[in-house]
């Protein structure tokens, strides 16, 4: 992935997060959060003081590193995949492993490439196989197209579960599915 996609993802991101709006709801698990960035993510990072006082370079900075570098987004290369593993990884979830498990049920298999191991590592092997898979044609179909599917079906029921164990995550759960399903579905 190009720099100026990383820039483009974290402004979509950013835009489902807030923005640059300071936020302390009594529900939300996470605490104060700034830019989508909590407390705890601010300081971890080596920032002192209040999130609040977060800037946008700051928080570029810690998603860049805490999220995009650590999941090794550079080695996808299709711009909607890592959007949405990139959404996932700053929202909640298991991208990776997502990611996998949907890649082993579409290759037909093991016809279009191997099944891959379910690690949520993203290494080589994964990069090779979902840049692999992202141009698997059959007939008038892409693969690709199954694969967001895939990875936003899992992200669905995701959010489902985490609200029915903890109640107070239903003051989320429509705006979760909005922005971060239904959303992401019409940016394709």
């Amino acid at each position: 992935m190009a720099k100026s996609d990383f820039s483009k993802i974290l402004k979509i991101v950013k835009g489902f997060e807030g923005n640059e709006s300071y936020t302390n709801h009594p529900d939300d698990p996470g605490g104060p959060t700034k830019f989508g960035i909590t407390q705890w993510r601010y300081t971890t990072a080596g920032y002192f003081g209040s999130v609040k006082n977060c800037t946008a370079q700051e928080a570029a900075a810690i998603y860049k590193k805490y999220y995009w570098d650590k999941l090794k987004l550079d080695l996808v290369k299709d711009f909607f995949v890592c959007l949405i593993l990139f959404d996932i990884v700053v929202n909640g979830g298991r991208p990776v492993k997502w990611l996998q498990r949907t890649l082993n049920v579409l290759n037909r298999k093991g016809k279009d490439y191997p099944d891959l191991k379910v690690d949520g590592k993203l290494g080589p092997a994964t990069a090779k196989v979902v840049n692999k898979a992202m141009q698997v044609r059959r007939g008038q179909l892409y693969l690709k197209n199954s694969i967001y599917e895939g990875l936003l079906s899992f992200r669905t029921v995701y959010f489902i579960e985490i609200s029915e164990k903890k109640e107070a995550l239903e003051t989320f759960t429509p705006g979760w599915i909005d922005k971060r399903v239904l959303k992401l579905k019409r940016l394709r």
